[in-house]
C-alpha cells in the first residue's frame, strides 16, 4: 500500500510540475528555432482573426525619456495559438547623418521581452527573451522576422501573382531579411539592390545570391533598383524620401517599412517626421495596403500625415491586410495597377503569434527554462 501510494503521489508531484511551470526561452534557444515560412504563416493567421476581431491587437505603445530612449509596448492575442499577451523592447536613439541624409540608429537596443499568458485562463505561460531569427538566417534586427513576415503577407496580398523579380532599397538586415520572406511567396529569380554605400550593395549580392541560388545584382542608383522589376522593396533606416514616385512602372508593387517616430519629433528629438516615400509614391498607388487604418489614426506615421492633410491619398484609399484576406475589400483587380503595402509596424497580434509558435516548438524538443512557479497569482474556487 505504501508503495502505491508513493508512485501515485509522485505522479501527481509531476502533473503540478508540469501545470506549475513558466518556461523561459533565451536567445540562444530561439535562434533558428522557427523557420521564415512558419513565421509567415502564422502572422497571416494573426492579420485573419485580427479583422475578425479588433480587440485581438492593440495599437503600439511608446514612451520616451530625456535621454532620447524609447519603449515600445506590442499587445495582442490569437486564441486559435492558445495565448495572449505583449512583446516589449527599448532602444537609445539617434538620429545621424549617413550619405548626406538623416537616418533613425540605435547605438543601443536592450533585448526584446515577450510574455505569454494562457488564452484560456491568463496563467503565465512563458517569457521569450532576445529577438528571434529564422532558420535561414541568424542576423539580428530590430523586429525583423516580424517585420519582414508582416512584408511578406501584405506583399502576398497586393502584388501580381507573376511577380518574379525584386529591386531592394537597402542592403542592411532588413533587407536581408525581406528577401527571404518574399521568397517564400513568389518563385524570385532575379534581384536587383541599391544602398548608397557601393561595397554594402555589393556585399548583399555576393552573400544573398549565393545564400539563394538567385541572381542578385548590385546597381548603381536608386532608380536603376526600382526600375523595370515586378515588386519593390524599400527597406531602409532613412528618415527621408528614398525614391521618386515617377520611377514606377505600371503593374509594380511597393513596399515600404518606415514607421512613425512621431514620440521622437514631440519631444524635441528630431526636427520633423520619417519619409521613406514621396509624395508622387503613394499619389500614383491606386491601391494603399495597411495594417491598420488605427495604427495611423495614433501613431501617425510621417508617409501619411502629411498626404493625408494635403489630399494627396485617401482614408477611402487605405485597405487593411485583413481586409482583403477575408474577402471583405479587394486588393488588386487590374495586373496594370501600381499597389503599396505600407508596413506600418506595431501590430502586437503578429508578435504574439511568432511567439506562440516559438513557445510550442520549444515545447515540442524540450528547450528552455523551466521556472518552479505557479503561472497565476491566485484561483478562485469553480
Amino acid at each position: 500500500m505504501e508503495n502505491r501510494c508513493s508512485v501515485a503521489c509522485a505522479e501527481i508531484d509531476s502533473l503540478r510540475e508540469e501545470i506549475f511551470m513558466i518556461l523561459v526561452l533565451r536567445p540562444e534557444e530561439i535562434d533558428g528555432l522557427i523557420t521564415m515560412k512558419e513565421a509567415i504563416e502564422v502572422v497571416r493567421e494573426g492579420f485573419i482573426e485580427w479583422n475578425k476581431h479588433p480587440d485581438f491587437s492593440e495599437v503600439r505603445h511608446r514612451t520616451h525619456v530625456p535621454s532620447n530612449v524609447r519603449v515600445s509596448v506590442h499587445q495582442g492575442g490569437l486564441p486559435k495559438i492558445g495565448v495572449t499577451g505583449l512583446m516589449t523592447h527599448c532602444e537609445w536613439t539617434k538620429n545621424p547623418t549617413k550619405g548626406g541624409h538623416s537616418i533613425e540608429a540605435f547605438p543601443v537596443r536592450g533585448r526584446p521581452v515577450q510574455v505569454l499568458f494562457d488564452a484560456e485562463n491568463g496563467e503565465l505561460r512563458c517569457l521569450i527573451i532576445g529577438e528571434p531569427k529564422p532558420k535561414e538566417l541568424s542576423l539580428s534586427g530590430v523586429s525583423a522576422l516580424r517585420t519582414a513576415a508582416n512584408s511578406a503577407v501584405g506583399t502576398d496580398v497586393f502584388a501580381r501573382k507573376n511577380a518574379e523579380s525584386i529591386g531592394i532599397l537597402g542592403s542592411q538586415n532588413q533587407a536581408r531579411y525581406h528577401l527571404i520572406a518574399l521568397r517564400e511567396i513568389r518563385k524570385i529569380k532575379r534581384v536587383k539592390v541599391y544602398s548608397p554605400n557601393p561595397q554594402h550593395r555589393k556585399d548583399f549580392a555576393d552573400e544573398m545570391g549565393s545564400l539563394l541560388n538567385i541572381e542578385v545584382r548590385p546597381v548603381e542608383s536608386a532608380e536603376a533598383a526600382v526600375k523595370g522589376v515586378d515588386i519593390v522593396v524599400a527597406a531602409t533606416s532613412s528618415n527621408v524620401p528614398v525614391l521618386d514616385g515617377r520611377w514606377l512602372e505600371p503593374g509594380v508593387h511597393l513596399t515600404s517599412i518606415v514607421v512613425s517616430n512621431i514620440g521622437l519629433k514631440r519631444g524635441g528629438f528630431v526636427p520633423k517626421m520619417r519619409q521613406e516615400l514621396d509624395d508622387e509614391s503613394m499619389r500614383r498607388a491606386e491601391v494603399i495596403g495597411v495594417n491598420s487604418r488605427e495604427t495611423i489614426r495614433v501613431d501617425q506615421p510621417g508617409d501619411f500625415v502629411e498626404r493625408l492633410e494635403k489630399g494627396i491619398i485617401s482614408w477611402e484609399k487605405l485597405v487593411e491586410v485583413g481586409e482583403v484576406l477575408n474577402g471583405v475589400k479587394p486588393g488588386r483587380t487590374r495586373d496594370d495597377q501600381i499597389t503599396l503595402f505600407k508596413n506600418t509596424g506595431g501590430v502586437g497580434i503578429s508578435d504574439v503569434a511568432i511567439g506562440g509558435r516559438l513557445y510550442r516548438l520549444a515545447k515540442e524538443k524540450g528547450l528552455g527554462l523551466e521556472l518552479p512557479i505557479d503561472g497565476a497569482e491566485w484561483r478562485e474556487p469553480l
